[in-house]
């Protein structure tokens, strides 16, 4: 039986571990994808001397969640 376990189940393991990391990866590159897509952090001024921010993602969903559990 421990045969079956070590030849069997220890490559399924590794290859969902192996899956899962993968996709964390590549769930955090398409999030730092977006921050820079929206230009979280940058500003510009425009021609009346007024200064625009631009919003970062991660804070709009952090509002959102926020006002939906008051």
């Amino acid at each position: 039986m421990k045969h079956v376990i070590t030849r069997y189940l220890k490559p399924l393991v590794i290859w969902l571990l192996q899956g899962v990391l993968s996709a964390a990866f590549v769930l955090l590159f398409a999030f730092l994808l977006v921050e820079w897509a929206t230009g979280c952090g940058e500003s510009y001024t425009d021609s009346k001397g007024k200064v625009h921010t631009n919003e970062c993602v991660h804070h709009t969903i952090y509002d959102t969640i926020k006002k939906g559990t008051n």
